[in-house]
C-alpha cells in the first residue's frame, strides 16, 4: 500500500474546495442541450469572452424571481455568458475594467445581501446549463459534445474568476462580523478563494511590451547580477534567434535554447527559438530560456566534452531558479508589472504560494514516474501485454488520477508523452524541481534576503535576488564549471552539502503547508489515497 505525501494531496484537496461550485449536481431532468446550442457555444466562445470583458454591469444587481430551469427547449447559445439578472441601477463598476487594488469598497449589509443573492442565482443557472452539457456528452459521446463539455467548464471557471477579481475580492466584509450577520458571512465564505490575483494577464501588453522588450528586460536581470549580457556574449543574438512566430512558414514553436558550438570564446553563436506571446507566462519562460543561454556563455571556454551542465537537471534548474525571483510580487512591482499600491496581505500571499505549488509540487510525481515507467520497460519488468495497464497503475499510485474513460491494451497512452515515444530521458525535470529550490535558497542567503534562523523576517518565497552581485558571483561559479566537476562537488560549492535535499522546498512553501494543515484539521479533510500494487 502506498500513501502520498501531505503537501501534494492537501494542495489538490484545497484547490478543489476553494474553487469548486457548491451544489454543482446534475439536474433530475433528462433534457439534452440541442446540437445547435453546443456548436454555437463553441464557435462564439472567443467573441463572447471579449464582449464580456468590455461590457459593464451594475455592482449590485436585482435578484429575479425564480428563473426557469434551463432545458433543451429554452436554452440558447451563449447562456453561460448571458446576463440573466438585471442591474438595479445604471452605476458602472470601475472594477470591471481595473485589477483589484488594496482599497476595499464599503457596502451596506443590504447591498451585500443583494449581491450574494445575485451570485447564488447566477451560479444555479450556470450550474444547470453546465450539467445539461455534461449530460449531452455522457449520453452521446462525439467530438463536438466533448469540446462543448470542456468549453462549459471553462466558461464557469472564467465567470467565477471574474466575479471574484472584479467584485467580491474588493468588498469590505468587516460589516458582517456582527453575530447578527453570521449566515450572510458564511455565504461569502463559500465563494472566497485565497486572495486576489497578484498578476493581471493583460498588464504586460497594456504597457507596450513586445517580444523584444521582454527579452531585453530579462537580459537586464542577468546583467544586473554581474553575469553576461547576450548583447556582448552572443553573436548577433536578436537577428539570428527566432523570438516571434514568422509568417508564411511552419516552425516548431516550442521554446528552446541552442548552443551551436561555433567558438570556445565569447561572443559565441547562441540562439533562442520561441514563438513569444506577450503574456506573463511567456515573460517567465523568456527568463528560463535565457538561463540556458547564460549557462552556455559561462562555460564556453571549457573543453567541448565539459560544455554541459553538471548533470542534466542542473541545466533545467538554472532558468527556473531565476524565475522564482522574477515571479515574486515584489519584483513585478519593481519593474512596473504590478500596481505600486498592491498590498500582499495574508490571503494574496497564500494565493501566490498555491499558484506556485500547483505548478511545482504537483509536477513532482509525474516527473518521477515518466522515467520510472521507461526504466521498467528497459529492465523487462513490464510485459508487452501490460504496457497500458502499468502506465495507469503508476499514474494512479503516484498522482492519484485515473483514466477518464475505460482504457485497454489496444491503447498506448504513455506514448502521448513525447519523451516516452522519442526515448528522451525525463528524470532531469524531476531533479530540476528539487535543485531549483536549493539554488534559490543558497542565492537568497548570499544576497542577504533569507536567513534560515529567522525565516519569518524575510520569507524564502518572497526573495528576489535582482541586482545582487554576491548572488551573481555564487551562481557564476556554478555555471562556469559546466560538466568539468562531479555534480556533487558543484552542488556542495553552491549549497554547502553534497546530497540533494527537499528542505529548501519545504522552507519555501512553509506558510502554505501550515495553512493546509490547519484547514485539513479544522474541516476533517481526508488526505491522500491508497492503492495496492
Amino acid at each position: 500500500m502506498r500513501s502520498f505525501p501531505l503537501l501534494l494531496c492537501a494542495i489538490f484537496v484545497l484547490a478543489n474546495s476553494v474553487y469548486s461550485a457548491p451544489g454543482n449536481k446534475s439536474p433530475s431532468t433528462s433534457e439534452n442541450v440541442s446540437d445547435s446550442t453546443l456548436k454555437e457555444i463553441s464557435e462564439k466562445r472567443d467573441s463572447e469572452i471579449k464582449e464580456a470583458e468590455n461590457s459593464t454591469k451594475s455592482l449590485i444587481p436585482h435578484h429575479q424571481e425564480d428563473p426557469k430551469l434551463l432545458t433543451e427547449k429554452n436554452v440558447s447559445a451563449g447562456d453561460l455568458k448571458k446576463e440573466t439578472i438585471s442591474p438595479s441601477n445604471n452605476e458602472t463598476s470601475s472594477a470591471q475594467k481595473e485589477p483589484a487594488s488594496s482599497a476595499k469598497r464599503q457596502l451596506t449589509v443590504e447591498e451585500l445581501k443583494s449581491y450574494i443573492e445575485y451570485y447564488s442565482e447566477e451560479l444555479r443557472r450556470r450550474s444547470n446549463l453546465k450539467a445539461l452539457i455534461a449530460w449531452q456528452f455522457a449520453t452521446n459521446i462525439t467530438e463536438e459534445n466533448s469540446k462543448a463539455k470542456v468549453e462549459g467548464s471553462l466558461e464557469m471557471s472564467t465567470w467565477k474568476r471574474n466575479e471574484w477579481l472584479h467584485n467580491i475580492s474588493q468588498f469590505d466584509l468587516s460589516v458582517l462580523e456582527s453575530p447578527h450577520y453570521q449566515n450572510l458571512k458564511r455565504l461569502f465564505d463559500q465563494v472566497k478563494v485565497l486572495g486576489t490575483d497578484a498578476l493581471d494577464g493583460e498588464k504586460i501588453s497594456k504597457q507596450g511590451y513586445d517580444a523584444r522588450k521582454m527579452f531585453e528586460l530579462a537580459d537586464k536581470f542577468f546583467k544586473d547580477l554581474g553575469l553576461e549580457s547576450v548583447n556582448e556574449g552572443a553573436k548577433d543574438f536578436y537577428n539570428l534567434s527566432m523570438i516571434e512566430k514568422p509568417e508564411g512558414r511552419k516552425v516548431v514553436c516550442h521554446a528552446s535554447a541552442w548552443d551551436f558550438s561555433a567558438s570556445n570564446q565569447l561572443p559565441g553563436d547562441f540562439r533562442i527559438k520561441m514563438c513569444t506571446d506577450v503574456t506573463m507566462n511567456d515573460f517567465i519562460t523568456v527568463h528560463h530560456e535565457l538561463g540556458h543561454i547564460q549557462y552556455y556563455m559561462q562555460y564556453v571556454d571549457q573543453n567541448p566534452l565539459f560544455r554541459e551542465g553538471a548533470n542534466p537537471g542542473f541545466h533545467e534548474a538554472i532558468g527556473d531558479t531565476l524565475a522564482l525571483s522574477v515571479s515574486t510580487p515584489g519584483h513585478l512591482q519593481a519593474i512596473g508589472l504590478l500596481d505600486k499600491d498592491f498590498k500582499l496581505d495574508d490571503d494574496a500571499d497564500l494565493s501566490y504560494l498555491l499558484r506556485v505549488a500547483l505548478d511545482k509540487v504537483s509536477f513532482l510525481p509525474f516527473g518521477y514516474l515518466i522515467d520510472l515507467y521507461r526504466w521498467k520497460l528497459f529492465e523487462g519488468e513490464i510485459e508487452f501485454k501490460d504496457l497500458n495497464d502499468e502506465w495507469w497503475l503508476l499514474r494512479e499510485g503516484y498522482q492519484g488520477i485515473r483514466a477518464p474513460v475505460e482504457r485497454c491494451e489496444n491503447d498506448f497512452d504513455a506514448g502521448a508523452k513525447y519523451h516516452v515515444a522519442a526515448g528522451v530521458p525525463y528524470i532531469r525535470y524531476f531533479i530540476s524541481h528539487i535543485l531549483q529550490f536549493e539554488f534559490h535558497q543558497a542565492l537568497c542567503e548570499a544576497a542577504g534576503e533569507f536567513d534560515q534562523n529567522a525565516p519569518e523576517k524575510k520569507p524564502l518565497h518572497l526573495c528576489d535576488i535582482n541586482g545582487s552581485k554576491l548572488a551573481g558571483n555564487k551562481l557564476k561559479r556554478l555555471l562556469k564549471a559546466g560538466g568539468s566537476k562531479h555534480w556533487e562537488e558543484v552542488l556542495e560549492d553552491m549549497t554547502g552539502q553534497r546530497e540533494m535535499s527537499v528542505q529548501p522546498l519545504l522552507n519555501y512553501f512553509k506558510p502554505l503547508r501550515k495553512y493546509l494543515q490547519d484547514y485539513i484539521k479544522e474541516h476533517n479533510v481526508p488526505v491522500g489515497w491508497e492503492i495496492a500494487f
